[in-house]
């Protein structure tokens, strides 16, 4: 009976960890895809990395946007890149 309870309790363990992994990854895409940092400046519409953040010195969360939505992107100095999910009117 121990060893069966044991295994119960091992088991729950790993099914936890599981979780605990799958449910800290839903939240990491989430806040990769949701576009939202504290480096993010919205002019009008458009948003793009505030002129003066640099992925040198950008938190994690902006360099794993950078990461998933400008592969080889380019400094600060060289380009601005700005993206929008709605026309000037609010339609996607």
């Amino acid at each position: 009976m121990a060893l069966n309870q044991k295994i119960k309790k091992i088991g729950l363990g790993v099914a936890l960890i599981i979780l605990s992994i799958i449910f800290g990854s839903a939240v990491g895409v989430y806040n990769i895809k949701s576009g939202k940092s504290s480096s993010q400046r919205v002019i009008g519409n458009w948003s793009t990395v505030d002129k003066d953040k640099d992925l040198s010195t950008a938190d994690l969360l902006t360099i794993a946007q950078v990461a998933v939505y400008g592969p080889y992107a380019l400094t600060k100095k060289e380009v601005i890149y700005l993206s929008t999910s709605t026309d000037s009117d609010g339609n996607a």
